[in-house]
């Protein structure tokens, strides 16, 4: 093996955020390479790629520069969730702020930003990280738009299905990252759609139950929500690893960070 998640990426042959390999040009006839991807999990779906050295580092050049303006405005969205929850005195503030936090988090982790810059030596973090953070993210939003809408007023039942399907999701976290297994790594990302299905569940009826000056914050929670579908259809073999797939997350939460910021301080009445 020359580079990928069982090494640690400051002993990759070239110091890039996804696995580089070199291929030697000074040569006067056809070479045959032969590459072997070996994952015994994860169905492989990233694409592959034969570019020159001019034309990778511009690529890198740019792709550091849309990703550096992502990562700050995020980690301005986690500063003001924490500003605002410490000054209102509020958890909702302080929810928002850790969900920010786990998204940021789990984005750092699925571009290898995380791996490059943060945790270069920690290769079995490295094998985990993806799940876990995840799952901390899909934990966050659940519990903060429960916290949000207040479905325990109006819905006894639905609010204990809500708080079953996010122990669900932690247990099942858990036990692939203990136990992995092929058969784990099914069980973690099917919890995760059913977390995700919850959380529009719950949208859909924010936005029918809730005055009309509280809808837009369901709202603005939805694209995100049906953008966090696609990496969980990715583990599955559904999709295929691609600028929608492993961006679309991004794209939406910069879009909805706005919306989300303005969380209000009170729970949201129903009508």
């Amino acid at each position: 093996q020359r580079a990928g998640d069982h090494w640690a990426v400051r002993d990759w042959p070239v110091k890039t955020h996804t696995p580089v390999f070199l291929l030697n040009s000074n040569v006067h006839e056809p070479v045959t390479y032969y590459l072997r991807v070996v994952h015994q999990r994860v169905p492989f779906a990233a694409p592959l790629h034969v570019v020159t050295a001019s034309r990778l580092l511009a690529e890198q050049q740019r792709e550091h520069f849309l990703l550096g303006a992502y990562f700050g405005l995020a980690l301005l969205m986690v500063v003001l969730g924490v500003v605002n929850a410490v000054q209102q005195s509020d958890k909702t503030f302080a929810l928002y702020a850790l969900y920010m936090a786990a998204l940021v988090l789990m984005h750092a982790v699925s571009t290898g930003l995380g791996a490059f810059f943060v945790w270069p030596q920690a290769t079995d973090w490295t094998g985990v990280a993806e799940s876990v953070t995840l799952s901390l993210t899909l934990v966050a939003g659940l519990w903060l738009i429960r916290a949000a809408f207040t479905p325990q007023r109006m819905w006894p039942l639905l609010n204990a299905a809500v708080l079953g399907v996010m122990a669900v999701q932690v247990v099942a976290t858990l036990f692939d990252v203990a136990w992995p297994t092929m058969h784990s790594f099914l069980l973690a990302n099917s919890a995760a759609l059913v977390a995700l299905v919850a959380t529009m569940t719950l949208l859909c009826m924010a936005v029918q139950r809730h005055k009309a000056d509280t809808r837009w914050m369901a709202l603005g929670f939805l694209p995100l929500m049906l953008a966090s579908t696609l990496p969980v259809m990715r583990n599955l073999g559904v999709l295929n690893t691609g600028f929608v797939s492993q961006y679309a997350t991004m794209v939406a939460s910069v879009a909805a960070a706005p919306v989300l910021s303005e969380v209000s301080a009170e729970p949201p009445p129903f009508t």
